[in-house]
């Protein structure tokens, strides 16, 4: 789940605002995860706090500095179903100790650690019901900061870079032979706040 935050955070290259779309991982009970998040060596950024219609969110920075949120929802979680375009289709989670990351997040939100191949890359995943969730991978050379990146499924990466440019968004990573065959890209909004597309079916040969 992730949620659009405006005027958060560091201002991305080509942004205009710095807006910050805030990832957020479904859990029983935000109390609960606001103390793992202080005894870890986070920070609650927002505390725990009823939302009518919605559920209880937080806020919180991870030991590393990484910001996301969490929910507890209203009547529970949705069921898992197929992902469609326009979805949110995968998170990644670039930080500056992937083991230690996954270790924090398993003891916040119950995930299971695995390593496995994504892409032909070996991850780390994080995963609940026997479904990866997530990858936590290192930092990124350059990168100034660890955060969480959000994809959006889409079924033509070119077009929808197209409308991204004629909307006056901006994009930060082209689509590179070497991944996912040329499938994948990094945007940001016209207010700044970044994220991938990614055709994944494409790659996989079933479109």
């Amino acid at each position: 789940m992730v949620f659009r935050e405006s005027g958060s955070g560091a201002r991305p290259p080509g942004g205009k605002v710095g807006a910050r779309w805030l990832s957020m991982l479904s859990v029983n009970d935000p109390a609960r995860a606001a103390q793992v998040v202080r005894k870890s060596g986070g920070q609650v950024v927002l505390a725990p706090a009823n939302f009518k219609g919605r559920g209880v969110h937080a806020v919180f920075r991870d030991p590393q500095g990484a910001v996301f949120g969490v929910l507890a929802a209203e009547g529970g979680d949705p069921p898992d179903t197929p992902v469609i375009d326009g979805d949110v289709f995968w998170l990644d989670l670039f930080t500056t100790d992937p083991e230690k990351a996954a270790a924090f997040y398993a003891e916040l939100a119950g995930y299971e650690v695995a390593v496995g191949d994504v892409a032909g890359r070996t991850r780390t995943l994080l995963a609940s019901r026997g479904i990866a969730r997530a990858g936590v991978t290192h930092l990124p050379r350059g990168a100034d900061r660890p955060g969480w990146l959000p994809y959006i499924l889409v079924d033509d990466v070119p077009g929808t870079l197209a409308r991204v440019r004629s909307s006056g968004g901006k994009v930060l990573m082209e689509p590179q032979p070497g991944v996912l065959d040329g499938n994948l890209a990094v945007i940001a909004d016209r207010e700044g706040g970044v994220l991938g597309v990614v055709n994944w079916t494409a790659r996989e040969g079933t479109r």
